[in-house]
C-alpha cells in the first residue's frame, strides 16, 4: 500500500508539474526577499576582502559571529525580521497546499482557476485547523520528553547512571522528531478531509486525522518515513557536491547556485509528491475505516 500510494502519488505529480514549479517559485522567491535585507550589512563589512572569497566555499560560522557583533545596532531589527518571516511563510506555505491538495483530492489536471481559486477557499478552514492542531503539536512533543524524565527518576532516582541519561537524551529526540512528523501527518490528513467532502468543522477533520494516522500507523509512517530518507539522500548528494565547489570563482559560483537550485526543486519535488501519495493513500483505504475514525457513521 505505501508503495503503490508513492507511485500513484508520483504519476498525480508528473500531470500537474506545474503545481511543483509554483512551490519551488514560492520558495526562490521567499529566499530572495529573506536575503535582500542582510545584502548591504554584509557588502559593507567584507566588501572585496579575502573573507568575502572565502565565502564563496563552504558555510563560515566564525563569519556569522563576526556578522552579528558587527551589526549588533541592528540586531532588534533583524530580529523582529527572522521572527516575522517563518510565520509569512507557513501562512503561504498552508495557502498554496488548498490548491494542491484539491488537484490531487479531485484527480483533475492542473488549471490556474481551481488551483488558486481553491487555495482561497481553504485557507480559512487551514488556519482554524492549524490552530486547533497546536495543542496536539505542543502535547506530541513536551509530553513524551517529561515522561521519560519522569520514568528515569522513578526508578534510577534524582542522580541515574551517566549512561541511562546518555540514553534517556537519545530517547527524548527520538520522542520529539517523532512527535513533531506525527503532528505533520494528522495535520495533513486533516487537510485531505476538509478538502475530499467540504469539511467545515475543522474538529471533526481533526479528530479523522489524528484517528486515520493511529488506525493506519504503519502505513501513514511508512509512506513519511520513505519522503524522509529520499530527502536525506537527496541533502547528503547536495552536500557532497557544494563541499567540492569551494573555489572563489564566478563560474564555480554559478554551478554552485544551478545545484542549490536543482536541490530546492528536488525538495519541493518531494513535498508535492508526499501530499499526492498522502491522498492516494486516504482515498485507497477502506471507506468504512474512515468514516469509522471522523467518528461518522455510513
Amino acid at each position: 500500500m505505501i508503495v503503490k500510494s508513492i507511485i500513484n502519488g508520483f504519476k498525480q505529480v508528473r500531470r500537474n508539474m506545474r503545481i511543483v514549479y509554483i512551490f519551488y517559485l514560492f520558495n526562490l522567491l521567499f529566499g530572495v526577499l529573506l536575503m535582500l535585507p542582510f545584502r548591504a550589512p554584509v557588502s559593507k563589512m567584507i566588501g572585496n576582502t579575502l573573507w568575502g572569497e572565502q565565502l564563496a566555499g563552504r558555510f563560515d560560522f566564525n563569519f556569522l559571529l563576526e556578522f552579528l557583533a558587527y551589526s549588533k545596532d541592528a540586531l532588534p531589527a533583524i530580529s523582529a525580521f527572522l521572527t516575522t518571516v517563518p510565520i509569512v511563510y507557513l501562512l503561504l506555505s498552508l495557502f498554496l497546499s488548498g490548491g494542491a491538495f484539491s488537484i490531487f483530492v479531485t484527480g483533475e489536471t492542473f488549471q490556474p482557476v481551481r488551483f488558486w481559486g481553491d487555495s482561497a477557499r481553504y485557507f480559512g478552514r487551514f488556519i482554524r485547523l492549524g490552530l486547533f492542531t497546536i495543542p496536539v503539536f505542543l502535547a506530541f512533543i513536551l509530553l513524551p520528553p517529561l515522561l521519560v524524565k519522569g520514568i528515569q527518576r522513578l526508578i534510577w532516582g534524582s542522580d541515574p547512571y551517566q549512561n541511562i541519561l546518555y540514553w534517556g537524551g537519545w530517547l527524548k529526540v527520538i520522542l520529539r522528531y517523532s512527535g513533531f512528523y506525527l503532528s505533520v501527518m494528522i495535520f495533513d490528513y486533516a487537510r485531505i478531509y476538509v478538502v475530499e467532502n467540504d469539511e467545515s468543522k475543522m474538529l471533526l477533520a481533526l479528530k479523522t486525522g489524528f484517528l486515520f494516522v493511529f488506525k493506519n500507523l504503519l502505513r501513514t509512517g511508512g509512506l513519511m518515513l520513505l519522503i524522509i530518507v529520499a530527502g536525506i539522500i537527496v541533502l547528503i548528494i547536495y552536500n557532497l557536491i557544494a563541499d567540492v565547489l569551494t573555489l572563489p570563482n564566478a563560474l564555480v559560483i554559478i554551478f554552485l547556485f544551478l545545484v542549490q537550485q536543482l536541490y530546492m526543486f528536488f525538495r519541493m519535488l518531494l513535498r508535492v509528491t508526499l501530499y499526492a501519495g498522502e491522498v492516494s493513500l486516504f482515498q485507497n483505504s477502506d471507506a468504512e475505516e474512515i468514516l469509522l475514525a471522523s467518528g461518522e457513521k455510513a
